[in-house]
């Protein structure tokens, strides 16, 4: 049987039946103009959707595919008139619209999500403004600077949403009215008006807080259920979380603490906006212990711009794991401020750990291994809580924290105190996180880097240390190459050896301690020997 999901816009019902196109994008970028014969002039862009539209608090922003960066954003405003079959244009006029190779426009909602992030003469990587961090997607067709005065790039054929359509090459202008060889119908057939509105919303549905139970596992798994509820977060993007988070609109609905009112949606393909109210059904499943509605189906979205559920409060530390399971996919604030406490993925994830206290010290640096080490390590995991940046990617192109981006003059040292965290809580990995949703944070310098170090002028001992990324010296005599975790040629070794020892040398320490040195005895031919002598060769003052 072939499922049907329904999608309301505009007082239109959108609908498809497998096999058709997804009407994911009912609002979407229709016509462009960038380049022609001459100095360029006309330069606009148009948006389309289904007439009575609200497009205020909309807007268009334009990105320079050179270096990533937007240069113009143009707002919407008012409601999509009706020029036939239920639908409607908005033409702007972009004066400097730029000649690609490759440029870009991202079409952003009321709520700041990225609608569409398009681009003409190839695909890059926005690094700013809303659409930062997200590819674009090449339309295809291009102005090479020769097409005639007038004429632009349009979508062509028949339906109802973007992915109906596909671009064509330049055509005469025809912005503000329907394109040339496009049609309106919900058959995509042309000549057929959108079917009248039909909704359950509002109708019973399952709370979010029996989808969720008491306990880490949902009563209800295996199940399929229909819910409808408030998406507070939606990252769908292909290098995102694909889905988004729902939660109900009163903050505990069943009176019982213990229960969240909020979950993930693993749905890639709806388009869930920020204040939609939706309607779906969708299977109960635990992904790694985190509770989340898969499978779905009968999405219905039954209103846009609705008020979030109030932020629920949290504070580190927390007296158990319990109380993050209780909010987990919950709209949270942080009632006090946060440090970051650990920053080694960030550059890896674009992640980090923020903790309430300014540092978490490791417990057998201030306690005796044992019982009391223990201790102190089990009230750390209650006092920290991972900050992500909403995707999976490895090593990603742009990296969020801090903000405009991670840079080499742009650091986030621990200590770091960020003045509030607000977000949702997921759980992933292991190990619960919060998504943020009040972008970007703010940052409080608690823990600045001095220019350089206090002076100390009773010291008698210059005291440092020096990872030796994994020496290894082979047998000491020249073979034994590769190693186990060292060098894998003796030429390699010696260009390291080389390096190491210029730097060693160069310190001067009075005392020194190595780290990842190969842990092979003392003897004539060992690690530590082959270094302490390559060091004293440099310096005839040096007696390591």
């Amino acid at each position: 049987m072939h499922s049907l999901f329904k999608l309301i816009v505009g007082g239109f019902l959108l609908s498809a039946g497998l096999g058709l196109a997804s009407a994911s994008t009912p609002i979407f970028l229709n016509e462009i103009h960038y380049d022609n014969v001459g100095a360029d002039t006309r330069e606009a862009f148009e948006v389309a959707g289904p007439a009575g539209t609200d497009l205020s608090g909309w807007s268009v922003v334009l990105y320079n595919g050179s270096n990533g960066s937007s240069y113009a954003t143009y707002s919407l405003t008012g409601v999509i008139a009706d020029s036939g079959n239920g639908f409607g244009f908005v033409a702007v006029n972009a004066p400097g619209l730029q000649n690609g190779a490759p440029d870009g426009l991202a079409l952003v909602n009321s709520t700041g999500a990225i609608v569409q992030f398009l681009s003409y003469e190839g695909a890059f990587a926005a690094t700013n403004g809303p659409a930062a961090g997200h590819t674009s997607t090449d339309i295809g067709v291009v102005e090479d600077g020769s097409d005639p005065v007038g004429y632009s790039l349009q979508l062509s054929g028949s339906g109802i949403a973007y992915e109906d359509f596909t671009w064509a090459a330049d055509a005469p202008g025809t912005f503000g009215l329907i394109n040339t060889a496009q049609s309106f119908s919900s058959g995509g057939t042309g000549g057929g008006a959108p079917p009248p509105p039909v909704s359950s919303c509002g109708q019973p549905a399952t709370v979010l807080s029996a989808v969720q139970g008491s306990t880490d596992a949902s009563p209800l798994n295996g199940q399929t259920v229909t819910v409808e509820a408030i998406v507070t977060a939606s990252y769908q993007g292909s290098d995102q979380l694909k889905g988004f988070f729902l939660q109900e609109e009163d903050t505990d609905s069943d009176g019982n603490p213990a229960t969240s009112e909020g979950i993930f949606v693993y749905d890639p393909g709806d388009a869930a906006h920020v204040g939609d109210q939706v309607r779906l059904t969708a299977r109960v499943s635990e992904y790694n212990t985190l509770t989340e509605l898969t499978s779905v189906t009968g999405f219905e979205r039954c209103a846009v711009n609705q008020a979030l559920p109030t932020p629920g409060s949290l504070q580190l530390p927390v007296a158990s794991l319990a109380v993050l399971e209780a909010v987990e996919g919950m709209r949270v604030a942080f009632s006090a401020p946060v440090y970051v406490a650990e920053n080694y993925n960030l550059a890896r994830y674009g992640q980090f750990y923020v903790s309430g206290s300014p540092r978490l010290s490791i417990p057998t640096n201030v306690v005796a291994p044992g019982a009391a080490a223990n201790a102190l390590a089990a009230q750390n995991a209650l006092n920290r809580i991972l900050v992500d940046d909403f995707s999976n990617v490895q090593h990603p192109a742009y990296i969020r924290y801090p903000a405009p981006g991670l840079a080499a003059d742009n650091t986030l040292r621990t200590g770091t105190g960020i003045a509030q965290l607000i977000g949702v809580v997921d759980f992933a990995y292991g190990e619960y996180r919060v998504q943020p949703t009040a972008l970007p944070l703010t940052y409080v310098a608690s823990n600045p880097r001095r220019d350089q170090p206090a002076a100390m002028p009773d010291a008698r001992l210059l005291v440092g240390s020096f990872n030796v990324l994994n020496y290894f010296n082979g047998d000491g005599n020249g073979g034994g190459f590769p190693t186990s975790r060292g060098a894998n040629t003796l030429e390699e070794f010696q260009r390291q050896s080389d390096k190491i020892a210029n730097a060693i040398s160069t310190m001067k320490a009075d005392v020194l301690g190595l780290m990842e040195l190969e842990n092979d005895g003392f003897g004539s031919t060992s690690a530590i020997a082959t270094l302490v002598g390559q060091v004293n060769l440099r310096d005839a003052n040096n007696h390591y």
